[in-house]
């Protein structure tokens, strides 16, 4: 059986194959789709604190503190981070806490 597959020319999507389900259950957390706006915007390589500072401020409806950024940190390295790199999406290396964007073949 075969599955169809859809690839979005949006933003950190732009060239990763995902089936339907997939990029939905992506794109479900506010939290990812933040990521993803962040990492459409960042070429190089982040740290993980400087990625959940920046999350962080967008989530944010007052100023954010370090207590803030840490939940969003955790919260980015335990789950969200994990995924988009399962998905082909970005590239974590947990060990170091950096983010890249994923390598695009042909991209």
């Amino acid at each position: 059986m075969s599955q169809s597959l859809y690839t979005t020319n949006e933003g950190a999507l732009s060239g990763v194959e995902l089936a339907p389900d997939e990029r939905y259950s992506l794109l479900a957390s506010a939290r990812r789709r933040l990521a993803l706006d962040l990492l459409a915007e960042t070429e190089t390589t982040a740290h993980l604190e400087e990625f959940a500072a920046g999350i962080a401020a967008r989530e944010a409806t007052a100023p954010t503190d370090g207590d803030a950024i840490e939940h969003v940190a955790i919260s980015l390295h335990h789950v969200h981070l994990p995924v988009l790199s399962d998905a082909g999406v970005l590239d974590y290396d947990p060990e170091r806490h950096v983010i890249e964007p994923a390598d695009r073949i042909g991209g």
